[in-house]
């Protein structure tokens, strides 16, 4: 790792260091990488610290999360009949699965209450599992990017969670999806003020190209670099931060791409705003015409959604007798 890091930019080395410390296992190679970056400048030595600080709460939010490893079957079924789903529809890209899953998700498809409240309230907050909180009826951009990653991977392509740094959207076009929401999202999570940003979207790998998609907001982004986005849809650019979206990208399958995006230095962009107008009411469409299949989808997850909300409904019961 030494003999590479030496090779790189000035730009490119901090990428891959963060990259590495947050990847390798082994515990004396990460020692002795950041003893060699305390050679290479104060500034190398304090940006390994803060890697390996950040490793450290990667590490405590993912044993948290496995208190609950008895969820994960019935949390995979959901995904698994949602990738069912797609293929009845016969939805072929990313881009469509992710028009889907936004229209499923704010008319309650996820939630044993058959609502989407974008409110910050009444969450349970279980760390490393924030799409859990939708199937009581509640959640925000965190839990909302959070269930679409799953979903993406589930039907075999890539996908991450990227913290981002967004405030007021202008968006000229805008999908048929009605929602109870402002422009102006609430608090974010703490973990996200923690470190930087206050807002959470999903990073879509297709046909080995990037894009970004925006489920709470019905954005469509273009990817600029690694901490630059503008949007498709509307007018604007803003602030992602990768390094700090390991937070939120704790299965091998997000945490892939995750590594991919980082290091990656030619960003092309695999749909045009025309194709996400075009997708999205080709979907619309497609669930109007298929409305008893969207239903008996429902029908189906029911139980799973019901056992998953009975575990949140008690984490949030033991969070208030504290």
């Amino acid at each position: 790792m030494e003999e590479v890091f030496l090779k790189l930019t000035e730009k490119e080395k901090q990428s891959y260091f963060f990259k590495y410390i947050i990847n390798e296992t082994d515990k004396y190679k990460i020692s002795e990488f950041i003893k060699f970056l305390s050679h290479q400048g104060i500034k190398y030595f304090l940006l390994g610290l803060f890697a390996l600080h950040l490793k450290n709460n990667i590490n405590y939010i993912n044993e948290e999360r496995y208190k609950y490893y008895y969820t994960f079957n019935v949390y995979n079924s959901i995904l698994n009949k949602f990738k069912k789903l797609t293929v009845e529809l016969k939805l072929d890209n990313s881009l469509k699965i992710a028009d889907l899953y936004t229209y499923l998700l704010w008319n309650g498809y996820f939630s044993i209450t058959r609502e989407n409240n974008f409110v910050p309230d009444n969450r349970a907050n279980i760390k490393g599992l924030y799409s859990y909180d939708l199937v009581s009826g509640v959640g925000l951009c965190l839990n909302h990017s959070d269930l679409l990653k799953d979903l993406i991977n589930a039907c075999g392509f890539k996908a991450c969670n990227l913290v981002s740094e967004i405030h007021k959207l202008e968006r000229r076009y805008t999908p048929d999806i009605k929602r109870d929401i402002t422009n102006q999202p609430p608090e974010p999570n703490f973990l996200i003020t923690k470190y930087r940003g206050n807002h959470l979207f999903t990073l879509i790998k297709d046909n080995n190209e990037f894009y970004i998609y925006d489920s709470t907001n019905l954005a469509f982004y273009k990817i600029i670099n690694q901490n630059r986005c503008s949007i498709i849809n509307g007018n604007g650019e803003y602030t992602t931060f990768p390094i700090e979206s390991y937070l939120f990208n704790l299965n091998e399958q997000s945490k892939e791409i995750l590594n991919e995006f980082i290091t990656e230095r030619n960003f092309t962009q695999p749909y045009t705003f025309l194709d996400f107008k075009k997708n999205f009411e080709e979907i619309l469409e497609t669930i109007n015409n298929n409305h008893k299949l969207i239903e008996d989808y429902y029908k189906d997850i029911y139980d799973n959604l019901f056992s998953i909300n009975d575990v949140i409904e008690g984490v949030k019961k033991a969070k208030i007798l504290k």
